[in-house]
Formats: structure tokens, sequence, C-alpha cells
């Protein structure tokens, strides 16, 4: 009889839909229990309630991120858990597309098992699955929209409809904020390096130039409910425009763009204390352990970048290092208040090269095998351990003060 043989592939994608599974209970887990809105969720789950009465409103966002809240909406009702429910899809859709992504990148399973663990157990990433708020679609779509854009650059083919969905993804991301256009403007970057520093020409042909159109028409059709209750497309890209560039408010929980990779000022989406002695509270903040690790990884990133020795490794390296950097860098000039939640997407980037060098570098070697294996398990720890502060579960005064690492964070 034929001795039944588990391989190592089979048993990273028992490992992968484990933690699927974990992530999904934690995404819907009580989603609906804090009955008051979180956050913003003041204004978005409104507004997309307002598309549903056909009510006039101005948000200074594009449409697509409230359009997608609405559908829970109409599906469960105008209640938390209907405000909610979407951002909990897109959660974990944003899971299974890191899952893709670093496995096309690196065509290495144990490497997208590496993102997919280092995302699911991104506080963060949590955090922006459970409440009604569109930082997660944004997210998504960009991730997508880099995914299909790798898959395009990387193949032989050149397939139009890998270049179409990255740009259809793209145009889905800057249709749900502004800020969603640097997957974009990162790509096309990539693409002009390519071509002035390496001599590249492999460029998208005349068929692929013009599915470019798709991104203008995308993100001008989300629009469409807007014009039906008689908004006017001009006047609105006018006030957004004023709105973003000439905004002066401040907040007690801004942060500076420097301050956000190594977590001196998280953000309190939720906080109350209903009977002595008793927290209930929704942080937004990044796992210490993974951020901090990632920032390490980048230095031998851009070794590897420069001492590649095939082209496709080259390119590999490069596009995540410069997606971080386009991604990250522009906030330095923007002098809007800022939030340490506009440092997700970079980071989903970082965790990804984490990932690369852990299984390259240091997994792959006997001698530092136990330096990842303790990164893995403090990582794992310190999302546990916060985990009651991420989905408002009701903790002691006590316990809440021992999550306090830094007074800054308070």
């Amino acid at each position: 009889m034929k001795k039944f043989q588990f391989s190592e592939k089979a048993l990273i994608y028992s490992i992968a839909g484990a933690i699927l599974l974990v992530s999904i209970f934690l995404r819907f887990y009580h989603l609906g229990i804090i009955k008051e809105k979180i956050f913003d969720e003041v204004y978005f789950p409104v507004f997309a309630q307002d598309y549903i009465t056909h009510t006039d409103f101005f948000d200074a966002h594009p449409p697509l991120g409230k359009l997608i809240i609405a559908v829970g909406i109409k599906l469960f009702g105008n209640i938390p858990f209907g405000w909610r429910v979407m951002d909990a899809v897109a959660g974990m859709l944003l899971l299974g597309s890191i899952f893709g992504f670093a496995f096309d990148l690196t065509k290495k399973p144990r490497v997208a098992l590496l993102a997919l663990l280092f995302v699911a157990i991104e506080p963060m990433a949590l955090v922006e699955s459970r409440v009604g708020l569109i930082n997660i679609y944004l997210a998504f779509f960009s991730i997508l929209g880099l995914w299909f854009f790798w898959r395009w650059w990387q193949s032989e083919q050149k397939s139009t409809a890998d270049f179409t969905l990255a740009i259809v993804f793209m145009a889905a991301a800057t249709s749900v904020k502004w800020i969603g256009i640097g997957a974009f403007g990162s790509s096309i970057l990539f693409l002009l390096i390519q071509r002035i520093i390496y001599k590249q020409r492999l460029f998208p042909n005349r068929t692929q130039l013009i599915a470019l159109i798709i991104f203008p028409i995308l993100y001008l059709a989300t629009f469409i409910p807007d014009i039906q209750r008689g908004q006017n497309l001009s006047w609105w890209h006018s006030n957004a425009y004023n709105y973003h560039a000439h905004l002066k408010a401040t907040h007690p929980y801004g942060s500076a763009w420097w301050t956000w990779a190594i977590m001196i000022r998280p953000i309190w989406l939720y906080y109350q204390s209903p009977i002595p002695h008793r927290v209930v509270g929704i942080i937004e903040i990044g796992n210490v352990v993974t951020w901090i690790a990632g920032l390490f990884a980048l230095l031998p990133i851009a070794f590897k970048l420069t001492e590649a020795k095939t082209v496709a490794i080259r390119d590999r390296y490069l596009f995540l290092l410069l997606t971080y950097l386009a991604l990250y860098l522009p906030w330095i000039v923007i002098s809007r208040v800022k939030f340490i939640y506009h440092y997700f997407i970079p980071a989903l980037i970082l965790l990804i090269m984490l990932a690369i060098i852990l299984d390259e570098d240091v997994l792959s070697n006997k001698q530092w095998r136990w330096v990842g294996i303790l990164l893995i398990i403090a990582a794992i720890a310190f999302f546990i351990y916060f985990i009651p502060l991420l989905i408002g579960y009701p903790i002691s005064d006590t316990f809440y003060q021992q999550h306090m690492w830094l007074k800054s964070w308070i």
C-alpha cells in the first residue's frame, strides 16, 4: 500500500486556509456589538444611506467607498452590522489578494504564506475591516491594481486582460479616495525607470494604451448617482480640491509622517468606559514587531536590487521598493492633518518585503532560522495581546493600562 505523503505545498495551503478561517471569525465576530458610530462612521455610513434615500449631501471623497457601504446597508439595514459588513468582506478579499500578489512576485508558496500571515496579524488590517470606513476598499483595490500590473509586466505574453484589470482596479482605488492614484503613479514611475535607466522597451502596446481610457470612464461612472440627484461634477471637484488643499483643521490624534513606521502616535477610533474600571476601545495601531522588522528589511531589499543576477529578480525588488517609497514619501509634502492609517498601504508592501527577506535570508539559513521563528512568534503574540482593543471587547482598566506602552499611545 502506497504511503500517503503530505507535501510542503499542501501543508502551506492548509495553513493558509486555517489563517483565513481565523481571520473570517475575527472580522465578523460581534461586528455590530458597538451600537454607536465609530470615528468617521458619523460620515460614511450616513452618506451611504443618503445615496439610498436620494438625499443631497457633499463629501470631499469620490463616491465608490460610500456606494459599497450602501450595499451592506441595503442588504442588512441601516444598523451597525449593515454599516460594517462590506468592510469585513473587503478585509477578507484583501488577505486573498496579498497571498496571490506575493506568490506571483516570487513564485514561492512560503513567501505567500508569510505575507498572508503578516497581514492577517496586522492590527490595522483587522480594525479597518471592522468599521464602516473606506480605507479598506482603498487598500484592497490598490493591491489588486499593483498585483495585475505585475502579472502583466512579468509575463511573456503581456496579457491585455491583466493590463486592463490593473487599470480597472487602480481606477477603483482612485474612486474611493484621490490618494488611490498612488498605485497608478508608482506603476508609471516603474515603467519610466525601466525605460530611462535600464533601457527596457517593453511597454503597453497600442491596444493596451487605448485601455487607459477605462481609468477616467470608470472614475466618472462612480458619480452617476450624484449626477442623478443633480450634482454638478465640475462644482464637486472644485470644492473637493479646495477642501483638501486648504484644510487647516487639527486633530488630537493627527501625526507626522515620520512617526508612523515607528508607531509613535496610533489613533483611537473609539473609547468608552461604560462602568467604573471597565474599558471598551478600538485603537488603530500597527504590529510593532513586523513594522520595525520591515524597516530593517529595506536595506537587504535595496542590496538585492543592486546585486540581482537576473532581470526578473531585479524588477521584483525595484517594483516593491519603488511602490513602498512612492506611496509613502509624498506624505512629506502634504500639509493637511495626517493620521497613521495613511501608512496602511505602504505597510502592506513593507510586509511583503519582510516576508521575502525572512524566506530567502533568515528561515533558509540554519544559523539564523531561530531569529525568524522568534520574530514570527513575537508578531503573533503582539497581535493576540491587542485583540481586545482591536474589536472593542470589554477589558479592565488595568489591562488597558498594560497596553499603553508609550504615553503617546493614550
